[in-house]
């Protein structure tokens, strides 16, 4: 597979996996209900003091949902298509010529793939628990809970498109992917 084909995979992969959140969180799906209530009840505590002051709940969560989730989640799709990018060039940029010589760059590997969990969780932490406007809806519990679903999201993304986008020489670099043959 040729570079520009990994760099069109990358796309279509972050498509996949962001597209179901934009529908969860913009649009009444029959098998989960009101949009509204899924984001109140995970994005907001009810014991709120700040909540209690607001006359129309429903308004605050569209609010809510278009300058924080919509905005976090373009954010995340741009810093994981560039994290992305960045693991494909700098995997093709290395020259390996024997199997297995590519073992070496695991730890490169790894760098990557803690550097995308520690932004993608950095955009949640201060578009949901930080943002002024919002600052106060969510309680910690909550954070900690959605920022372990989140680094368990982006966890998953970025070793499903690192064994479709890393070229054939360097898989051994992932972790697993010899395995995976």
């Amino acid at each position: 597979m040729n570079i520009l084909s990994r760099l069109i995979s990358t796309i279509i992969i972050i498509l996949v996996f962001l597209i179901p959140l934009l529908f969860i969180t913009n649009f009444d799906l029959p098998f989960l209900g009101d949009h509204r209530i899924l984001i109140s009840n995970i994005f907001f505590d009810t014991e709120s003091q700040y909540l209690q002051y607001i006359d129309d709940v429903s308004l605050e969560i569209d609010d809510f949902k278009s300058e924080a989730i919509r905005t976090a989640i373009y954010i995340i799709a741009s810093l994981w298509l560039l994290v992305s990018y960045v693991w494909v060039f700098y995997s093709d940029s290395r020259k390996v010529f024997r199997p297995g010589e590519a073992k070496k760059y695991k730890s490169f590997w790894l760098i990557f793939f803690v550097l995308i969990n520690i932004l993608t969780l950095v955009v949640c932490w201060y578009f949901f628990f930080q943002q002024s406007r919002f600052n106060g809806y969510m309680s910690q519990a909550q954070f900690i809970q959605l920022g372990i679903f989140i680094l368990l999201f982006t966890s998953i993304y970025y070793y499903l498109s690192s064994l479709f986008i890393t070229s054939s020489a360097m898989r051994t670099a992932v972790p697993f992917a010899e395995k995976i043959r």
